[in-house]
């Protein structure tokens, strides 16, 4: 199902979609980067009930769109793929572009569906970000790391990917009703 959408989504897709997703991140993504990357973001989010836009953000906070990202190791274990979407003690497998987004597409979904974010999207993306653990520090109060020699507050990951997947939306939009 998921391949034939994303056939489906790469016949379909505009250029001035494509070129509104490269235009967002234009030294991680070439054209035709962008053209699969946004075909299979849709095809997830169609499979997974997730906003196409979200799981772009996700797939560029995580690993700036790159497949055979291995993120740094903690506790032992490390996130791998284009979504980070679990940690790994072994290699990280191969994935294709679409295993990426259908990976952590299913993630974010279990993570939705848990009893603990109810179908709250934002509390989904917090627990995707940093499970159980990163939910109760969060309500405790900000949970702030160093990154690269500036302070950051985890808890704040939720806005920060809504705040992307809006501008990847909006650009979109734009880019749309121009060619109109």
């Amino acid at each position: 199902m998921s391949l034939l959408l994303t056939l489906w989504f790469l016949i379909t897709t505009s250029p001035q979609d494509v070129e509104s997703l490269r235009a967002s991140a234009p030294s991680y993504l070439t054209v035709d980067d962008a053209r699969t990357h946004l075909a299979c973001a849709r095809a997830a989010g169609a499979v997974h009930h997730l906003d196409a836009s979200v799981l772009l953000a996700i797939a560029y906070r995580e690993s700036r769109y790159t497949p055979g990202t291995r993120g740094p190791e903690v506790r032992g274990k490390h996130a791998c793929g284009l979504m980070q979407p679990r940690m790994h003690n072994t290699p990280c497998p191969r994935q294709t572009v679409l295993d990426g987004y259908q990976e952590g597409a299913e993630h974010l979904r279990e993570w939705a569906d848990t009893q603990t974010c109810g179908g709250d999207l934002r509390c989904a993306v917090l627990g995707y970000s940093g499970g159980y653990s990163l939910l109760r520090g969060c309500q405790a109060g900000p949970v702030v790391v160093d990154r690269g020699g500036r302070p950051m507050d985890l808890c704040r990951v939720p806005d920060l990917t809504y705040a992307r997947a809006a501008r990847l939306s909006r650009t979109r939009d734009r880019a749309s009703s121009s060619a109109s």
